[in-house]
């Protein structure tokens, strides 16, 4: 195939210059012509004419500008060349390249090459791209008359993607960003929001905006999961279309109620209660023993009962559990936590209704002792029978303490009697001390 390369130079025969406010590509004076053979290329400042036939052009010229002589009807690139008359009954094709900052904000998808015959634009809707090269080439005209050529496509509504469409957050916490754009990216495309219930999410203050993302901090003002709806839109020149998306907001775990402190007397039932707001909310009641120092769960049994609920409840709280301190582990599974409430002290009053007084029993005593304390079973599961022998009528004084010497129970008893205690006690050693004016006796306990 022959090639004939003219760019960017002026071929003049027997004429004058015409003045243009475009670049002059090609000029052919009315006392000359220019003949293009079938196949031969005459390639001209990025534009490539290829007749199907023996072509000749005369008393015509071909010049390069941005923009076309009246308007395309669709979006063009700003490169435009433009013949001084239609050339007639042209059999062939024409390849068009251009730059990229000449696609007017067009994406090279879906261009199509458009001619304009003097009356009209044609689209060209079977001519080809080939992008990586920024080249659009016309299909196979059949005797066509063109004035104006250049590239173009059809706006079309916008397309538009959003991203994500649902998402959930705890307050407090930052959103995935919203992000919009229009798929056929048309030009002039224009972006708007709005959102509801801006009274109970707060963040972003506005009901509305524009851009192409919405992000920030969100937060919720209430106690239960609450929703807003964004409503998407995007506006060109041949309509608009909308998306919505939705974003919601958890409530953060808070505790609403701290556990308060109880006194109670011995035998007495009771409880603890604590309070929170949030979602997935669970519950484990803890007890310390020695004043705070370690923690443990408490679990649900005879004594017990609501160790993972809001409420801990204690039946027959007896005068060993004097001293006890309780909180509750508040866990969301959803937003939060865990948090500790506070420690609560529960006091129990010294009373007689823990014990109950038998009939005299006759202890194995060694001879010759006139001062002891006895139990019996020891080991025992349950409850201790607690003997003291003493002389004369005068009241014994009995204390229950724990191996390091913390008195857990201090109670009078009348001598060479018997007592039951112990059935609240935890598995453990403890002393027993018997104590008369100067005499002390003193036994060891263990409760199985």
């Amino acid at each position: 195939m022959k090639k004939i390369y003219i760019a960017l130079f002026v071929l003049l025969v027997c004429c004058s210059n015409i003045a243009t406010v475009d670049a002059q590509i090609i000029s052919v004076a009315d006392c000359g012509s220019l003949s293009i053979k079938s196949g031969t290329i005459l390639s001209a400042d990025q534009l490539q004419i290829i007749p199907s036939v023996d072509y000749t052009i005369s008393d015509n010229m071909l010049s390069l500008g941005t923009s076309p002589s009246s308007s395309t009807g669709i979006a063009n690139i700003s490169r435009v060349y433009k013949f001084n008359k239609a050339i007639s009954s042209f059999k062939g094709q024409f390849k068009l390249n251009y730059l990229d900052n000449e696609l007017n904000g067009l994406t090279e998808s879906g261009l199509k090459f458009l001619y304009n015959n003097s009356t009209a634009w044609t689209v060209d809707n079977t001519s080809s791209l080939d992008a990586p090269n920024n080249q659009v080439q016309s299909s196979a005209l059949n005797s066509v008359s063109i004035k104006e050529l250049t590239a173009g496509k059809a706006l079309v509504v916008p397309l538009l993607s959003v991203t994500p469409l649902t998402q959930t957050i705890c307050s407090g916490s930052s959103i995935t960003p919203i992000v919009f754009s229009d798929i056929s990216n048309e030009v002039g495309t224009t972006y708007s929001w709005t959102r509801d219930n801006t009274t109970n999410i707060k963040g972003i203050s506005a009901s509305s905006g524009s851009g192409q993302s919405i992000s920030g901090i969100f937060t919720n003002s209430t106690t239960t999961a609450q929703l807003t709806t964004f409503t998407i839109k995007a506006t060109n020149s041949k309509g608009s279309s909308t998306k919505t998306v939705t974003l919601t907001v958890n409530p953060t775990l808070a505790l609403s109620k701290q556990p308060a402190a109880v006194s109670i007397n011995n035998g007495s039932n009771t409880y603890f209660e604590v309070g929170a707001t949030g979602l997935g909310i669970t519950y484990q009641w803890q007890l310390s023993t020695n004043s705070g120092g370690s923690w443990s769960n408490v679990v649900n049994n005879s004594m017990y009962a609501g160790a993972t609920t809001t409420k801990l409840s204690i039946t027959k709280a007896t005068f060993l559990m004097n001293g006890y301190l309780y909180r509750c582990i508040v866990t969301s599974s959803i937003c939060g936590g865990p948090i500790t409430s506070s420690s609560a002290k529960l006091t129990v009053k010294n009373s007689s209704t823990i014990i109950s007084t038998l009939n005299p029993i006759t202890p194995q005593v060694e001879v010759g002792t006139t001062f002891i304390i006895h139990a019996n079973p020891n080991p025992s599961p349950s409850a201790f029978k607690v003997y003291v022998s003493a002389p004369g009528n005068e009241l014994v004084d009995v204390l229950l303490t724990d191996l390091r010497g913390k008195i857990i129970l201090s109670i009078k008893v009348k001598p060479n009697e018997s007592i039951l205690l112990g059935d609240d006690l935890a598995a453990a050693t403890y002393i027993l001390i018997a104590k008369q004016g100067l005499s002390v006796a003193t036994t060891r306990i263990v409760k199985l």
